[in-house]
């Protein structure tokens, strides 16, 4: 980005932010967009292990801003929104205006874009664009640093809004692909294994992908799983599930699929898919996971 087109991005963007003390024109009308980033920094390293932690603390701040933006500051829970303002905060809630998680995949996907293992963006997607003051309420809430533990402390990551120069991150390709590998590991939405150790009849890894796969209407694909490639995560609770006994531990994998014919992305796949876990992003071929046993 040139120097002069960077200053002018800042400059508006300030406003629009209420990031300066002089009194802003009024907001300009944002275009629907399919997709935002923002850059990441932190004093330490954001590994995949904190993805669902960073982004559920993102959606959560921007639900909370376009909250407050739709009622006027005059209602501060979701729940006790009229069923007019809660459809209208579905995309970023999950919910609908009944309070119930939506069905479909309809709700935006936050995830972290990895490089060289580290996090370097934050991003948001979802197949129905977002609106004008969903938008805001999203740059609103990169305003404030967000926490990369559980537990409140002084690791926290800053993000920065990139604007349209930057390309999109690779999980939201501009050509499709016929082979796909996860980026995050993709942990199944079901148990694996029962107690034997066995895999339990009708929920392996590749037929659950497979009836994932159908349910959003993608072709077959070849589903394997990298040797070695397991490792435990934490995913997303919902917050009427969360109590003491409730395990956010789940077993992720490394996988690639290989479909029939070339498909177009995004795929998000598994538990906690909304939240970063199961990205996949196209890729050649080359190098192809094995088998799982």
């Amino acid at each position: 980005m040139e120097t002069a087109g960077f200053l002018a991005w800042v400059s508006s963007l300030q406003q629009e932010r209420g990031d300066n003390t002089r009194s802003a024109e009024p907001m300009k009308e944002r275009e629907p967009v399919q997709w935002m980033q923002f850059a990441l920094g932190s004093r330490i390293p954001i590994y995949e292990r904190s993805a669902v932690i960073l982004t559920n603390r993102f959606r959560g701040a921007a639900a909370k801003r376009l909250l407050s933006a739709i009622a006027e500051n005059r209602i501060d829970d979701w729940k006790k929104a009229p069923r007019a303002v809660q459809e209208s905060g579905a995309s970023l809630t999950g919910k609908d205006a009944s309070g119930e998680p939506l069905t479909g995949h309809q709700h935006a996907v936050f995830f972290l874009h990895f490089e060289g293992g580290e996090a370097t963006r934050l991003c948001a997607w979802c197949e129905k664009p977002f609106t004008h003051q969903e938008q805001v309420a999203m740059l609103h809430a990169s305003n404030s640093e967000l926490s990369i533990t559980y537990k409140e402390s002084s690791w926290a990551a800053s993000l920065i809004p990139l604007d349209k120069l930057v390309p999109p991150p690779p999980a939201i390709p501009q050509v499709s692909s016929q082979c796909w590998k996860s980026m995050t590991p993709y942990v199944p939405a079901r148990h694996v294994f029962g107690r034997s150790g066995k895999v339990k009849a009708g929920e392996s890894i590749e037929e659950q992908i497979a009836e994932e796969l159908a349910s959003r209407g993608l072709p077959t694909a070849e589903v394997t799983v990298e040797e070695g490639s397991a490792r435990w995560m934490k995913v997303h609770q919902p917050r009427r599930t969360r109590d003491g006994s409730t395990n956010d531990d789940k077993r992720g994998y490394i996988v690639q699929l290989k479909f029939s014919q070339p498909v177009r992305g995004p795929i998000f796949l598994g538990h906690s898919c909304h939240f970063g876990l199961g990205l996949f992003v196209p890729t050649n071929g080359s190098n192809p996971a094995r088998p799982a046993a």
